[in-house]
């Protein structure tokens, strides 16, 4: 999954059923994606993201709701590959 910046989403961090294990990353199906070295991944906060998005006028606060109210409270972060420099 790819956005309009150049962005890949690779995988999700998950938090585990039972607390006594650790947090897991569960890769996206149909990421084929070879890391080498000098790539970047980042681990980014999907609320957050929502929240920047609406900040700066990119998104309106109905949208923003709707969007946050669609991530499971078990999703902790998204990992995604930056973009070629």
């Amino acid at each position: 999954m790819s956005n309009t910046n150049g962005w890949i989403k690779v995988g999700t961090m998950l938090k585990n059923k039972d607390p006594k294990k650790a947090n897991y990353i569960k890769i996206e199906k149909g990421v084929n994606v070879v890391l080498t070295e000098g790539m970047v991944l980042s681990v980014q906060d999907p609320r957050k993201n929502i929240d920047n998005q609406l900040a700066s006028g990119r998104i309106d606060e109905a949208t923003a709701e709707q969007r946050k109210a669609k991530i499971p409270d078990f999703v902790l972060r998204e990992i995604v590959l930056a973009p070629k420099r």
